[in-house]
This record gives structure tokens, sequence and C-alpha cells, in this order.
């Protein structure tokens, strides 16, 4: 899962989509112990889903 989501980390603006997994892997790994996951992966993704609206429901 966390080579699907670096992958997502360098789509361009407005072309990132989510699987209900993705989500629920980011949530469960938001406080993980490896920086790079954590900081360089999720967080961005989180950041991004709110800056380009990316989540549906």
């Amino acid at each position: 899962m966390q080579k699907e989501l670096e992958k997502l980390v360098n789509l361009n603006s407005g072309k990132i989509t989510f699987k209900d997994s993705q989500i629920d892997y980011m949530l469960q790994n938001i406080g993980n112990l490896n920086p790079h996951l954590r900081d360089d992966v999720i967080y961005t993704l989180f950041a991004r889903v709110f800056f380009e609206n990316s989540l549906t429901l």
C-alpha cells in the first residue's frame, strides 16, 4: 500500500483520487514512526485531499 500512495504523491494537481482502502491505511498510519511514510506520504496526501477537494462520499 505504501508504494501505491507514494505514486499518488507525484500526480499532478486535480488528478488524485483515493480508494477507501487507501484512506483507511492512511488513517491507521497517520502516527507511524517511519518519518518518510508519515511526513512525506500520508501528511502530504491528506493536505492535498483537503486543498484539492479530492474526497467524495
